[in-house]
């Protein structure tokens, strides 16, 4: 028998392909008495002396050390400073860092990809373009200078696009559930296993991704993930037959949200 399994992942990020698992890692963060250290099976690598210490899925760790953020390598060594109220790994080898109270992005060498200056950071592209707010206006940057697009596209929205009708529920997590539940009933229904991967016994995970507009309609689509043999056509072809969404909000106000979706192809 053919069957189709759907893996559904409703965030907004940009997309990375990596091979290295947590779980596998000879390092990890270890906690004690409140207080965190870094350990090698059973040898420490640090002192239990940080506040936390963030599970991490590269060759870096952020931790907190009197209640400011900096950057480990797997040694222990601090490879950016505690000089930081907020880090967030963006996934991509670039971090958000939060300095009094305005963002920037940096990488683990202490290269800077933005001033420390802006309100707020959306998200950064491979291309290092940034989508930033100063002023209460979000715009574009690269390379320290304002550069313009037709559009803006947010990848993380305060509210996530919904997809049917869903908006009657009184709550934030029903709501994204309920979201959540018609999309994968939806697009499941949608999809049909291509004859060549089936012949060729072809499985596997495609990652597609489209822009849903501060309209609710659907455009940009894109293949960034694919095993072949009509897979990823497949999943844009039953992204593409989706109805219209509630789109997404940022700062109160509805914008282009870019959305990925995991599928995957199973035979069985």
């Amino acid at each position: 028998m053919n069957k189709l399994v759907l893996l559904l992942k409703i965030v907004i990020i940009t997309i990375t392909t990596t091979n290295y698992v947590y779980g596998q890692k000879s390092v990890s963060p270890k906690e004690k008495k409140g207080k965190w250290a870094l350990t090698k099976g059973k040898k420490k690598v640090t002192e239990y002396i940080y506040e936390n210490i963030k599970n991490n899925y590269n060759d870096y760790y952020i931790a907190q050390l009197n209640s400011k953020w900096g950057v480990l390598n797997d040694k222990g060594q601090s490879i950016v400073p505690f000089d930081y109220e907020e880090i967030e790994d963006l996934l991509i080898g670039r971090l958000k860092v939060k300095k009094s109270s305005l963002y920037g992005i940096i990488d683990t060498s202490g290269y800077s990809y933005s001033h420390i200056n802006f309100e707020a950071i959306d998200n950064i592209a491979l291309d290092s373009t940034i989508l930033v707010k100063k002023n209460n206006e979000w715009f574009y940057i690269k390379n320290n200078l304002e550069i313009m697009k037709e559009t803006l596209v947010f990848k993380n929205p305060d509210m996530l696009p919904i997809y049917g009708n869903c908006m009657s529920l009184n709550e934030t997590k029903k709501i994204l559930d309920c979201s959540k539940t018609n999309l994968l009933n939806e697009v499941f229904e949608n999809l049909e296993y291509p004859e060549d991967a089936r012949k060729n016994k072809v499985s596997g995970m495609v990652v597609v991704s489209f822009v849903i507009s501060d309209k609710g309609e659907l455009g940009n689509f894109k293949i960034r993930r694919e095993i072949g043999y009509g897979c990823g056509e497949e999943a844009i072809r039953a992204v593409k037959k989706l109805g219209v969404w509630k789109p997404g909000i940022k700062d109160g106000i509805e914008v282009n949200t870019e959305f990925i979706l995991p599928v995957r192809f199973k035979l069985q």
